[in-house]
């Protein structure tokens, strides 16, 4: 896997453009001459870049001699020169008396090498040497995708697979970066998707901004154990948190804070009696109680972040005061809106207290247990077990769920809540019925599209809180190569395993799980833009990148840049990014990779200055994307003559959801 060791330092330089390669540093240990060198900051692959070299002769005699360019890799100082195309390396120079010559080196930035150079120029007159030296780091030119592909493994022991053509290895615009294997006897990946789907998707009712709020909280909580790469030192840990090639820095920043977000807008919708409803019935009054048992869900999820701990309280208390009145007549109260209020008010005692008639409430259900629905009485166990009520009807109610449980036909809901119990009370299931139990609702889980979004959160929210106590370990072959790895961790497989094509994997799954297996084959590689199939890019977000060159002889007018237009050394120039979608899509991270050519000057106060490592050179920020067009610009100037790509822009709502605004080609001038 390539990693680049260097960032790139981006200068906030206020510079001037009157005169042409401003930007030379002189070097010299000759009083007689001096020689400085000017490069890009940093060099991306496919740009076709001249080097220039200055030598300045400060005598009174002319002065003449040969210069030569070296291009070395800078870890290895072995030669790459080939690679670069430096076809004219040695050149030679005749230098006025106290006058300058300018020496220019075409080089072509190779693909797929993404090392750090080292660029030298030497130069010989009489019997005097010396050089000057500068380091860049080479950057791609490509697009970075990532692909979470979803695998069931049906019970069995050994399973065979051709990786060519389930990672499409052998399309030749597609460079690897990395390839990672989990698998799991819980679906979290495909969980992970229905979560992210109903995120994304654009609804305004309150009952929903509060699945948006648990789903959220899921993904959080969920990236902190199982979402990275497993090593070797970290093997004894059930849950290995490491990175997974260039996607630690994405990953950090396209986490889901959305919970604060929703959690304001639902705020926003609260009616001054506690209500999320402006109607007042039955319906609404189910739909309150709903909400408060899915923020009650929230709170224990986020348990490390205490501000939103503290917001979800600030909902849940007026909430729950709005549905007291409920509960003065418990016989007349849904049975649904009383559980799911009392399971809130369970979880918020340190807030809100039972009173008498919350007591009475619950007693009334106790009584009528036995008359309940099968459905009811999963909630009424759960709701028992938040009010630590575990006494003779809890215990009557589990033995009647163990026995009548009915994959078939019982409600996905249900499912979710003995779920529930299990997690907390597993001495009360026989591990045979327990991993029934889990692959079953997994099963039903996947193959159930048509499930109501309250459904999936709670389903979704059970089955990734259960982790499996004791982890399988798991071997597998690819190219005769063998790797061990665990469940519940991710194992990443080395570059080299799949250059030699055809890529076989063979898995071990242990006989004594008695269970499906549910992998996930996690891909990362390098595309050109134009080669993205649609089903890739985010289709819901808008992209477009233009360049504007400032018109010196008009006063704030800039001209519309075409693309193979030629620029010249000192031109000023704008660099604006376009963003929209048919819907709000919150916490986008915006990524611009500019060209090596340009010198940035001033940015946009919108714009959060970044340098990044890895494989990309660019500004990031962060924002909220809308059905209103938003402009983000910054400016620079031109330094560097050649052919240059003027960087790939890229908008991603998460690590799998992206759309691209491809790179347009800059064309500067050898000479002023």
């Amino acid at each position: 896997m390539y990693r680049l060791l260097f960032l790139i330092l981006i200068g906030m330089l206020n510079i001037t453009a009157s005169y042409a390669y401003p930007f030379f540093k002189w070097h010299s240990e000759d009083p007689k001459i001096k020689i400085s060198l000017l490069t890009p900051e940093f060099l991306r692959e496919g740009d076709k870049v001249f080097i220039v070299g200055k030598i300045k002769n400060t005598s009174n005699i002319e002065l003449t001699g040969q210069t030569q360019l070296q291009i070395t890799n800078y870890l290895s100082g072995t030669s790459v020169d080939g690679w670069f195309t430096n076809s004219f390396p040695v050149q030679y120079f005749t230098v006025p008396a106290n006058d300058s010559v300018l020496v220019h080196f075409p080089i072509q930035v190779p693909y797929s090498f993404y090392n750090t150079v080292k660029s030298t120029l030497f130069i010989k007159y009489n019997q005097y040497t010396d050089s000057t030296a500068t380091i860049l780091p080479v950057y791609t030119n490509r697009a970075f995708i990532q692909q979470t592909l979803l695998y069931n493994f049906q019970q069995k022991n050994n399973y065979t697979a051709n990786l060519d053509s389930l990672l499409q290895i052998s399309n030749e615009s597609i460079s690897p970066i990395a390839l990672a294997i989990g698998l799991n006897r819980i679906p979290y990946y495909a969980i992970q998707k229905r979560l992210k789907e109903l995120i994304s998707s654009n609804r305004e009712q309150p009952i929903d901004k509060a699945l948006q709020i648990v789903a959220g909280s899921l993904l959080n909580r969920k990236e902190t154990f199982i979402s990275s790469i497993t090593t070797e030192k970290k093997q004894e840990s059930q849950f290995s948190v490491t990175n997974l090639g260039h996607f630690d820095t994405i990953q950090k920043n396209i986490q889901h804070p959305l919970t604060d977000y929703y959690l304001r807008e639902l705020r926003l919708l609260q009616q001054p009696n506690g209500s999320f409803y402006k109607d007042n019935n039955a319906t609404t009054t189910l739909l309150n109680a709903k909400i408060l048992y899915l923020l009650a869900c929230s709170y224990s999820l986020n348990h490390h972040h205490h501000n939103i701990q503290q917001s979800i309280t600030n909902l849940i208390q007026p909430g729950i005061n709005g549905l007291n009145q409920q509960f003065s007549n418990p016989s007349a109260t849904n049975t649904f809106t009383s559980l799911y209020c009392l399971f809130s008010k369970a979880t918020f005692q340190f807030v809100t207290k039972f009173s008498n008639t919350d007591s009475l409430q619950l007693q009334f259900l106790k009584q009528k247990a036995s008359n309940l629905s099968f459905h009811e009485q999963a909630l009424l166990a759960v709701t028992l077990q938040q009010c630590n009520d575990t006494d003779v009807v809890f215990k009557t109610i589990i033995k009647r769920l163990i026995t009548k449980t009915n994959f078939g036909e019982t409600n996905t809901l249900t499912h979710a809540y003995i779920l529930q119990l299990i997690q907390k009370n597993p001495a009360l299931f026989s591990t045979n019925f327990i991993n029934t139990y889990l692959q079953n609702i997994s099963n039903n889980f996947l193959k159930s599209a048509s499930v109501d979004r309250f459904s999936t959160v709670i389903t979704g929210a059970s089955l990734l809180s259960f982790a499996a106590n004791n982890p399988f370990n798991i071997t597998a072959n690819i190219n005769n190569t063998a790797f061990a790895f665990r469940e519940n961790s991710i194992q990443e497989i080395p570059i080299q395993q799949l250059e030699n094509s055809p890529v076989k994997m063979q898995l071990n799954l242990p006989t004594k799980s008695g269970n499906d297996w549910y992998g996930n084959f996690q891909w990362q590689y390098l595309q050109n833009v134009d080669n993205i199939p649609g089903k890739l890019t985010n289709q819901a977000i808008k992209i477009s990148k233009k360049f504007f060159v400032k018109n010196p002889s008009k006063e704030n007018i800039w001209e519309t840049y075409q693309s193979k237009e030629t620029l010249h050394i000192g031109d000023t120039v704008m660099i604006e990014i376009g963003v929209q979608s048919n819907h709000t899509i919150t916490n986008c991270l915006l990524t611009d990779n500019f060209p090596s050519c340009i010198k940035i000057y001033r940015l946009a106060s919108n714009i959060e200055t970044h340098t990044n490592s890895g494989i990309y050179s660019g500004f990031q920020y962060k924002l909220n994307v809308t059905s209103t067009k938003q402009i983000i610009r910054y400016y620079g100037i031109i330094t560097t003559p050649g052919q240059f790509s003027g960087g790939i822009a890229t908008i991603q709502e998460d690590e799998e959801k992206m759309s691209y605004a491809a790179p347009t080609l800059i064309q500067v001038a050898e000479h002023k």
